[in-house]
């Protein structure tokens, strides 16, 4: 930037502070202490750019530099307005998600962050959701463990789920930034700064040669009025904007970000404010003060994901009817099932000790009626033969079932008459159980699962994903 910019831009924004400074109501009691909103914003010769970089480095000091257990809580304010309404400030719905962020040490808590958001509408309790993210001994297997509780309906519904994450050096980071947002230094056009308790305060304020850096960060969301989020705009096509829009900030001085808050407005086509939006975190706790740990019962969100799992189009899952290293162990037979859409592909390993000694692939083509219609592949000649007598014991089980009991690592979905039990060892499925009829009595039929997954194509095993262009053989 030359001489003579710098001296333009000082000069706008020493007027600028003059006219924040005069307009702005300011009520003190001669007896009461200012409070930080009653302290008012001026002129700062910080300089922007240093002040923005620095403080976009929070997230990676207090992850990597300082390795510090922290907890931020987040208010996240939108507030509706009525553009048909003669008043301009009418409110039409006020949301409001107030999030606890906390993240753990290095290399010392297994844990690495918590993530609560409740959200409340008009000041009533809509829902919650609780993740907890889990590092673990084997990479790429960290699981996150959430907790779904919806309170909009006539009575409550929770909802508990296992999910695998990447844990890498950046993930806390990216947990961080997903609180304090990182702040664009071309969105920004000035800056003002203020003392309180100690704290200098920056705010970071956007003009008319910087927002249309803004509105660039913002995506269409045409949904945004039953379900707001930051950084987003109801659409761009008929030219809604965003204006007002600044940043405040501020670190300690131990150089923890403790302050952090996001404000804008969007107008209409007819320059009519629809959405004011407010975001404010704040530092709560930080070290030894700070505790994380794993929910209750893992099992159970281990068991329902399992169930979840099994329901997807492109699932899979391998298994037999002798648990590994047990008894005959050196004999056995595996299926890996992939879920195709509605069809089936199935993959048989016959094994001789550890060495597969045969293979043959199956694949069941689903009809309307929920029946299947099964045939032998040979992959070879591209070609398939009807199997009638061919029986996947995977389709025996009911995976869309409600939990409705649980007995150490054994939860059961469904009823007695058509349950399907989950039994855990070493916090992993081991097994599943269901009841059915052989020659007209009641049997218990037992799968000893190896492993599973939401995607077929993460296994080794090649699947036949189609038929198409197979010939059929009598």
């Amino acid at each position: 930037m030359d001489r003579k910019k710098n001296m333009k831009n000082k000069f706008k924004f020493v007027l600028f502070s003059l006219v924040f400074v005069l307009f702005t109501p300011i009520i003190f009691s001669a007896c009461n202490e200012k409070g930080f909103e009653d302290i008012p914003y001026l002129y700062s010769e910080a300089i922007a750019e240093d002040v923005i970089r620095d403080f976009n480095s929070s997230g990676e000091d207090i992850v990597k530099k300082y390795s510090l257990r922290v907890s931020y809580e987040t208010i996240n304010t939108y507030t509706f307005y009525d553009v048909n309404s003669s008043q301009n400030n009418t409110v039409k719905k006020i949301v409001k998600d107030v999030i606890t962020t906390t993240l753990g040490k290095n290399d010392v808590d297994s844990t690495e962050a918590i993530i609560n958001t409740s959200r409340f509408v008009n000041d009533k309790f809509e829902y919650s959701l609780t993740n907890t993210y889990a590092k673990t001994i084997t990479p790429n297997l960290s699981y996150c463990y959430s907790l779904y509780i919806n309170n909009s309906g006539e009575e409550e519904v929770s909802d508990k789920d296992r999910n695998e994450y990447d844990s890498t050096p950046q993930t806390k980071v990216d947990f961080f930034n997903s609180c304090i947002y990182q702040i664009g230094q071309d969105e920004i056009e000035g800056i003002l700064q203020k003392e309180f308790e100690g704290i200098t305060y920056y705010k970071l304020v956007s003009g008319v040669d910087t927002l249309e850096k803004v509105n660039d960060r913002f995506t269409e969301d045409e949904n945004l009025f039953n379900n707001p989020q930051l950084f987003k705009i109801q659409t761009k096509a008929h030219h809604d904007s965003v204006e007002n829009y600044y940043y405040e900030c501020a670190k300690n001085s131990s150089d923890y970000a403790t302050y952090y808050s996001l404000n804008y407005n969007i107008f209409n086509s007819d320059s009519k404010r629809y959405l004011n939006v407010s975001s404010v975190s704040r530092l709560k706790a930080f070290g030894d003060s700070v505790t994380l740990g794993l929910p209750e019962d893992v099992n159970e969100y281990t068991a329902n994901s399992f169930m979840k799992t099994m329901q997807k189009e492109d699932s899979y899952v391998v298994y037999s009817q002798t648990k590994n290293g047990g008894e005959n162990s050196d004999v056995r037979t595996t299926w890996s099932v992939a879920k195709i859409g509605n069809d089936y592909s199935v993959v048989q390993d016959q094994y001789q000790g550890n060495a597969i000694s045969s293979t043959f692939y199956y694949y069941l083509v689903s009809n309307n009626q929920g029946e299947y219609t099964a045939y032998q592949v040979d992959k070879t000649n591209k070609t398939i033969r009807q199997q009638p007598e061919f029986l996947l014991d995977l389709l025996n089980f009911d995976f869309t079932q409600a939990l409705v009991l649980k007995d150490d690592n054994n939860y059961q979905f469904g009823t007695d008459a058509t349950y399907t039990i989950v039994s855990l060892e070493n916090d992993e499925v081991e097994s599943i159980k269901t009841k059915i009829k052989v020659n007209n009595k009641d049997e218990e039929l037992v799968l000893f699962i190896d492993s599973y997954g939401k995607k077929y194509s993460s296994l080794p095993t090649r699947f036949v994903t189609s038929i198409e262009g197979y010939s059929i053989i009598a």
